[in-house]
């Protein structure tokens, strides 16, 4: 398998890797962390504890780099419990195509509005699959096995209210994302679908008996004098037609409120659709800038190599180089400025555990440096009041000089 087929399959599958703590072409040191990346030009196979230890191993080939790590892909979703009892390998393997296709015709939606559709529930992998157990068994997840936002499920959504099955699955993503807005939202109440108990049912016919009793056993039918008779039926039959006219006025009202109800469930889901496409709108508009800013960079990056190629490896030219470098990593830290993007380093020797990360401890006999910070590895970077890496350090930790004489 190649570089090119695994990341279409991935996408077929909808499966998203950063969840699966798997990163390809560059090493993370992150806990759980693993990956396939090119070293001198062989792909290797790494794994990161989350204590500045890797473990690396050499590999034969990109298609056995590429068969391993989608190997790896399922283990980890059966580990991250993505897969259950019911949500097996086939399900997830359920590709892109059939999903769209069957939101197409089930709902009548354009190609682009499917798409829109896989892409929200793309956002979370349990609810994905679970929509994939729908297209293919046409039922959903039994309630013993199924996952559960808030304590709601799909199904529970889908009978309780008059949101359709791809609705019921979309609240579920909207009450893991913004779970507030949507509880009070449903606690405000979505139409609701009309669930009869077994005692309205019981009453329903109780009233139909009664109007239907037979004569009791050994009672005499008293037979009416035909004038008296035509009078009687005559009532009856007025009666009759006064409660076919209730039941038609109460029938009128009932459909003109299912249509007041199917018309409020169309509007939410036309919202949420316009909804997802202003998100991904976004978000291709702020990767495009970052591209466009890297590129620029490539650019400039790849017209100093030829210059540098061409010159004698000086003193005068290393110097010089080293301030390009030294430019690089400058014009990388704008392009995260211009995203809100900062660097920044905790003052002073005192370690903070909210923003800095230990990777290392460096051993010394002076008591006075314990616990406080040695070497400064890598600045912290945050995003407004969200920290997005943590400042790496390496602290002193004392340690009692072994050669000091003890006393006896």
């Amino acid at each position: 398998m190649k570089q090119k087929e695994f990341y279409q399959l991935i996408d077929q599958y909808g499966i998203d890797l950063n969840k699966l703590a798997i990163t390809i072409g560059e090493v993370s040191g992150w806990e759980g962390a693993h990956g396939v990346y090119l070293k001198n030009g062989t792909w290797v196979y790494y794994s990161a504890d989350g204590r500045n230890h890797i473990d690396e191993s050499v590999l034969e080939n990109e298609d056995e780099a590429f068969e391993k790590m989608m190997k790896y892909v399922f283990l980890d979703l059966d580990t991250e419990r993505y897969l259950t009892k019911i949500i097996d390998e086939d399900i997830v393997k359920i590709g892109k195509e059939t999903v769209c296709r069957f939101i197409q015709e089930k709902y009548a939606m354009s190609e682009q509005q499917a798409n829109d559709a896989w892409i929200y529930l793309k956002q979370d992998m349990h609810v994905l699959f679970e929509f994939k157990y729908y297209v293919a068994k046409g039922d959903f997840v039994p309630d013993k096995y199924c996952y559960k936002v808030q304590g709601c499920s799909a199904e529970q959504l889908y009978t309780t209210t008059y949101l359709e099955v791809l609705g019921a699955f979309n609240y579920l993503i909207y009450l893991a994302t913004k779970p507030q807005e949507a509880l009070a939202n449903l606690k405000k109440g979505l139409p609701r679908r009309k669930i009869f108990s077994d005692k309205d049912l019981e009453e329903v016919q109780k009233t139909m008996d009664e109007k239907n009793v037979p004569p009791a056993d050994g009672t005499e039918q008293v037979t009416e004098v035909p004038n008296e008779a035509d009078a009687s039926q005559t009532e009856l039959l007025a009666k009759l037609d006064a409660v076919q006219q209730a039941l038609a006025v109460l029938q009128q009202t009932f459909d003109d409120k299912i249509a007041e109800d199917t018309h409020k469930n169309g509007l939410f889901d036309n919202m949420h659709r316009e909804l997802v496409r202003y998100q991904n709108g976004v978000l291709d508009k702020i990767v495009d800038t970052i591209a466009l800013d890297i590129i620029q960079l490539v650019d400039t990056t790849k017209g100093h190599v030829r210059v540098y190629e061409k010159k004698e490896p000086t003193e005068e030219n290393y110097k010089k180089l080293l301030r390009i470098v030294k430019g690089i990593a400058e014009d990388l830290e704008d392009i995260l400025y211009r995203q809100n993007i900062e660097s920044y380093r905790v003052p002073g020797h005192e370690v903070d555990v909210h923003r800095q990360k230990i990777i290392q401890t460096v051993p010394t006999d002076d008591k006075s440096k314990d616990n406080r910070i040695a070497v400064r590895v890598a600045d912290g970077y945050e995003k407004g009041d969200k920290i997005l890496r943590p400042e790496r350090i390496k602290i002193f930790k004392y340690k009692e000089n072994s050669d000091t004489p003890s006393e006896n």
